[in-house]
């Protein structure tokens, strides 16, 4: 069996551990349903890391960990866009799911701009501009990633 079928037939695996039917997966993943399909069939190589992050993200799982088993070496370093999606989930999952306050949060990200770190001032600005953005799309009904 080649890497591509193998990684097809695990990634089937996985989403069928989680309940998802091809098109359940496919939109949660933001992927269409062909191209799933092609790929647990074995008819497509490898996805790129753009896709292998999104279908990662619809089966809760780690992004490294699925590009692993995609067959992309562990021992890449992630992209400083990649850690920026990180750091942004990371704060979402702050504010989101532990609704936590804006001190709670700079206390526990380390808040950037071109290497520089910013003040806890400047962080606070920063998480409460999110925090507004994010509200204002939800009442706006605009749909959130």
């Amino acid at each position: 069996m080649n890497q591509v079928e193998n990684f097809g037939s695990i990634l089937r695996r996985l989403r069928e551990q989680r309940g998802f039917t091809l098109n359940q997966f496919a939109i949660y993943a933001g992927v269409s349903n062909g191209l799933i399909s092609k790929i647990e069939n074995g008819k497509r190589g490898t996805p790129k890391p753009e896709t292998i992050e999104k279908l990662a993200k619809a089966l809760k799982m780690e992004y490294s960990e699925l590009m692993v088993l995609a067959g992309y070496s562990d021992e890449k370093e992630k992209s400083s866009s990649d850690a920026a999606i990180d750091s942004a989930n990371e704060l979402i999952h702050y504010l989101e799911v532990l609704e936590l306050s804006n001190e709670e949060i700079v206390e526990k990200m380390d808040f950037r701009v071109d290497n520089l770190r910013l003040t806890p001032e400047e962080a606070m600005e920063f998480v409460d501009f999110v925090r507004v953005k994010r509200l204002m799309k939800k009442q706006n009904g605009i749909p959130l990633p």
